[in-house]
């Protein structure tokens, strides 16, 4: 119970400081797991949440395996962490 209140206060705090990509963050499967076209994403949420979803949205073309080495990999640079 306590995760659950724990990501409620974050998403809380994500939502009233960064709109976009709180709401991004609660989209971010339904381009490569539910079939929605990014299009709809921007008719409906427009171009700043689309491209935050698109940020995280894994290549289904690739292996498993692969899509994750590439989180690994690549998301650190998208944002400016070189860690």
């Amino acid at each position: 119970m306590n995760d659950v209140v724990n990501i409620t206060r974050a998403f809380d705090f994500a939502a009233r400081k960064h709109t976009n990509l709180a709401v991004a963050g609660l989209l971010h499967d339904c381009v490569e797991d539910q079939g929605v076209r990014p299009e709809d994403l921007v008719d409906l949420f427009g171009s700043d949440v689309t491209d935050l979803v698109l940020e995280v949205t894994d290549d289904k073309n690739l292996e498993k395996d692969e899509r994750k080495r590439l989180q690994v990999t690549e998301t650190p640079h998208k944002y400016g962490r070189q860690d």
